[in-house]
């Protein structure tokens, strides 16, 4: 009798388990997850897990003990824009298969910020290359150094480790840089003489010391 009530019992889980387990794949791969929350949150989720070094500056996965990230450096390249922009209307999209009808208060508050944001962000996207990513307050030739100082903990041999490849990284992350101001210079996106000769001024005497 235990012996069959026991069995029952682990079948039950077991279909608990899958069933959970086969909700949650739905929730993150579906086009339209059942759940507003879960639409809002899996595509922030996502942004944040394409950037390694923002989850460094977050901070909250080391606490889980999961540090693969602080091995990384963020891609630049121009494509992954173009890419971002591209993830970010899609993200739009989705949020309008939401029926305002079928949201609470706070829901279709969320709504109403995301879309904003997003619509600000479609405006932007012609001028997406009218920035100087080298300028004298912090640009690519301090934000590298500042970030691995400031942000790049080093507590254990693993911390240290993860500091020494992405030390190694820099030279790719520097030539993806300089692909997008080739790409701005085609453009006739070049700063002001000042803001160069400031930069100039500025490795200089990071060279110094």
């Amino acid at each position: 009798m235990i012996k069959k009530w026991l069995k029952r019992l682990g079948i039950g889980l077991l279909a608990i388990i899958v069933l959970a387990a086969g909700f949650g794949a739905h929730e993150w791969y579906a086009d339209k997850p059942f759940f507003f929350r879960a639409y809002l949150d899996r595509e922030v989720i996502k942004v944040a897990f394409e950037d390694p070094e923002t989850l460094t500056a977050l901070g909250f996965l080391e606490s889980m003990g999961i540090t693969a990230h602080n091995a990384e450096l963020d891609d630049v390249h121009p494509d992954r824009t173009e890419e971002f922009f591209d993830d970010m209307m899609q993200f739009r999209e989705g949020l309008l298969r939401y029926d305002d009808e079928s949201l609470d208060g706070n829901q279709k508050m969320s709504k109403e910020v995301a879309l904003y944001l997003l619509d600000l962000l479609a405006e932007a996207r012609d001028f997406r290359f009218h920035t100087y990513p080298a300028n004298q307050m912090s640009g690519i030739q301090s934000a590298f150094p500042s970030f691995m100082q400031s942000m790049h903990q080093v507590n254990s041999l693993g911390d240290a480790e993860n500091y020494v490849a992405r030390l190694n990284a820099i030279k790719r992350k520097h030539e993806q840089y300089l692909l997008g101001l080739k790409l701005r210079e085609d453009k006739g996106i070049i700063p002001p003489r000042f803001v160069i000769d400031r930069i100039l001024d500025e490795m200089h005497a990071f060279i110094d010391t």
